[in-house]
């Protein structure tokens, strides 16, 4: 069962509909890297390549968590926590 479980959420991105948006997918994608990072997979160079795109807020934060453990994703840490930091400043302010 765990390891079907893996392999689905390695591949998630062919169970997504294609119906579902971009930005549904990209959170869809980013909540499966952080659950495959608490069943213990690497997942820092999928998470990078996703952290660079344009992502939604949530998502931001489902990468940040999958890159926490990551000594060499110094950088894309520090961009999310900024891209994070003004989403909540911007919504605190509203």
């Amino acid at each position: 069962m765990f390891a079907s479980s893996l392999r689905y959420l390695r591949t998630i991105d062919e169970h997504i509909p294609t119906t579902y948006s971009r930005e549904e997918r990209i959170v869809i994608e980013a909540f499966a890297l952080y659950t495959r990072v608490q069943l213990g997979d690497d997942v820092h160079a999928e998470a990078k390549l996703l952290a660079a795109a344009k992502l939604p807020v949530d998502a931001r934060g489902w990468v940040l968590s999958a890159l926490a453990n990551d000594p060499a994703a110094t950088a894309e840490r520090a961009s999310l926590e900024q891209q994070l930091a003004q989403a909540t400043g911007q919504a605190a302010s509203l």
